[in-house]
Order: C-alpha cells, then structure tokens, then sequence
C-alpha cells in the first residue's frame, strides 16, 4: 500500500493516504482541521509572527466547531460582520412584514413557520457549503431572503392575501421594502465590483434559491 509523509514539527509520521476515507464525516472534518492547523503551525516556524489587528477575536480553528465560528465571523473581519449581518435582520425584518400584512391569521402562522424552517435550511446550506469548499460568509442566507420576498411582492395585489393599500401597517411595509431594496442592490453591486465573479454568481443563485422556496 501506498503511504505518504505529513509533516508535523519535529516530528514526521507515515498515513495511509485513504486514511480519511475510513472516517465518518465528523471525524474527517476534525482531521482536516488539524491538518490544517499543523501546516500553520509548521510555516509560523520560518515567518516572525504577525502583530495583531483585532482586538476581539472569535476564529481560532483548532476544532470542527471553531471552524464554523470562522466561517460566520468572516475569519474575524468586523466590518464585512456588521454589513452582512445588518443585511440579514433587514431581510428578515421585510419578509416578518410581509407576512404580517396578511389579512388571514392562520395563513400568518403557517406562513411563518414554513419561512423559518427555510431560514434554518439555508443558513445550515451555507455553513454545510463553506465547510466543503473552504470559504467563509454569510450572504447566501440574506441572498435568499431577498429572494423569498421579492417573488412574493412581484405578485399583483388581486393574487396575494394582504391587507388593501392605504392601511398604515401596508404603506409601512411598503417603506420597509424600499428601504431593503435600495441597501440589497447596493451591496450587491460593491461585491460584484470588489469580489470575484463567482461571488456574483453565488449571490444570484442564492436569490434564484429564495425564490423558488417562496413557491415550495
């Protein structure tokens, strides 16, 4: 059988090179970590170590838990944190409205819960989905948010339960959405210039995703 060496300081040992594949997922995501980790620790041995540039920092990975930690917290970059996760309570906010303008009250509660058991699909997508292909974020999860509402206020009037025009809690709502509308196209645009085309791209599916489950 083939083997191969992985470096470990002062120390190298011999793995079998299917030795993850007899792991279950857990297990495997841990070892990856550690590898991880160890290559670190193994280039920190030559560099002198970098002064620190967060006060606070949440994303040390050293386990598969901590691992998630980075990947919501940017790798400890506040800014992007503040941006996205504002993105997502406005999206959240917008769509909580929208369900509130329903004339029925029972079709509110069904409403709401099929909403939040997708919210907690797609966040569980996009953590599911940083893990695997090592990215981190969270503007999949606001992505489809935007999604989830604009299919539904693209709807013509005489299609949707709501209350008519007119009434307070409606033209709030309709404030609300502009509102999200203007800050969702702004973010969208400063990414699609400062980031690569596949965050456009994952940005556009993420809204296509919001759409369709607003129909499922």
């Amino acid at each position: 059988r083939r083997h191969s060496a992985k470096f470990k300081p002062g120390k190298v040992s011999i793995r079998p090179i299917d030795y993850e594949y007899s792991m279950n997922p857990f297990q495997a995501l841990r070892h990856k970590f550690r590898r991880r980790r160890e290559t670190q620790d193994a280039s920190s041995l030559d560099s002198p170590p970098l002064p620190q540039r967060q006060i606070v920092a949440f994303c040390s990975p050293q386990s598969p838990w901590d691992g998630v930690l980075c990947i919501l917290t940017y790798h400890d970059n506040l800014p992007q944190m503040f941006v996205n996760y504002g993105l997502i309570a406005i999206n959240v906010g917008v769509c909580c409205s929208l369900i509130a303008i329903n004339k029925k009250r029972q079709r509110k509660y069904t409403t709401f819960l099929d909403f939040f058991a997708k919210f907690i699909l797609v966040t569980v997508f996009q953590v599911g989905l940083c893990v695997e292909i090592d990215c981190y974020g969270v503007s999949i999860i606001w992505c489809a948010c935007f999604g989830w509402y604009l299919r539904h206020s693209a709807l013509p009037l005489r299609h949707r339960e709501v209350l008519p025009e007119g009434k307070p809690i409606y033209e709030h709502h309709r404030m609300l959405e502009a509102v999200a509308n203007s800050v969702n196209i702004t973010a969208l645009t400063y990414y699609a210039y400062t980031e690569k085309p596949i965050t456009t791209l994952a940005h556009l599916c993420a809204i296509t995703l919001g759409m369709i489950g607003s129909v499922l």
